[in-house]
């Protein structure tokens, strides 16, 4: 037992850490993707969220690839070890 998790038991309990993944595996089998439901916003709420990158927008304002890393926008150009 670690009730406070300090130590990673995984190694400890292997066979739980094997049923756990198989347990977790089959439910999400059962899941199946939904779109979200349409939600108004007003201007206000939607700059809000769009500045914490939960709002997107429409796809045709969408930036086209993948999203750059943060640690590659640094003023100084460096990264981080």
């Amino acid at each position: 037992m670690d009730p406070r998790e300090l130590h990673d038991l995984a190694g400890v309990h292997p066979e739980q850490v094997a049923a756990l993944e198989a347990e977790l595996v089959a439910r999400e089998r059962t899941m199946k993707a939904e779109p979200a439901p349409a939600v108004a916003l007003d201007a206000e709420r939607r700059r809000k969220l769009e500045s914490l990158g939960y709002v997107s927008g429409p796809p045709e304002r969408r930036m086209p690839g993948p999203l750059k890393d943060i640690k590659d926008m640094r003023p100084d150009g460096l990264r981080e070890g």
